[in-house]
């Protein structure tokens, strides 16, 4: 049976059940063979069987749960063919609909990175994909807890530690000064990783400035 972890929403779960009974998450017709091969006690509300680490949850494969267990878990209260036979190409669509920004390529979406917020997901793509890697549960529930500001704090100096992507030396304007030190900081693909002293030229965070970050930075370049 499948358990879920702390962080998996009490309100979802109502919810998913509500939509189970309705048929609002049917993902497309199913066939009987489908149906048939399912456990009797199998149901909706009841994922009968395990969320085992077998695979992508967002690509079809043919063993039962996936390797994310609160995405698992989600899809399989709704469809618990995915826990008991495979996880199939309809796992994957119910997946999409139900697992947040996992399966959407939904990063970036809303709210501060490094604090705490009520949506899933945090506004600079790199760091929210960095985060969501490492805990996928920051893009899978309903909201960018403590734990996942506490790991783009660790993992995305860039974001964190820059209060201002391109202001420098913090004045409120992206202006010449800022200019001179990100071209100090300008290093290209091949370059050497940069130091926290390149951390407001750095904004996708692979920890080099290259012609992608230089764009950014003139998308914020405000004065002489």
């Amino acid at each position: 049976m499948c358990q879920p972890f702390a962080s998996f929403s009490a309100h979802f779960t109502s919810i998913a059940l509500v939509f189970a009974t309705v048929g609002l998450l049917d993902a497309g017709p199913r066939s009987s063979a489908r149906d048939d091969a399912l456990p009797p006690s199998a149901t909706a509300g009841d994922p009968h069987g395990d969320c085992l680490p077998s695979g992508d949850c967002c690509a079809a494969h043919e063993l039962p749960g996936c390797d994310y267990t609160d995405c698992c878990l989600n899809v399989c209260l709704v469809d618990p063919y995915c826990c008991s036979m495979e996880w199939d190409e309809t796992c994957v669509t119910e997946a999409e609909f139900l697992c947040g920004l996992l399966c959407t390529g939904g990063c970036p979406s809303f709210g501060d990175c490094c604090t705490s917020h009520g949506s899933a997901g945090c506004d600079r793509k790199a760091c929210c994909e960095t985060v969501c890697r490492g805990q996928p549960h920051c893009c899978i529930d309903f909201g960018w807890d403590e734990r996942c500001a506490e790991k783009a704090r660790r993992d995305c100096p860039n974001v964190c530690t820059c209060a201002s992507f391109g202001d420098f030396d913090d004045n409120g304007a992206v202006d010449l000064s800022d200019l001179s030190r990100f071209l100090n900081c300008f290093n290209g693909v091949d370059g050497d990783p940069v130091g926290p002293e390149c951390a407001c030229a750095d904004y996708d965070g692979d920890d080099r400035v290259t012609l992608a970050d230089f764009v950014a930075f003139f998308d914020v370049f405000t004065a002489p």
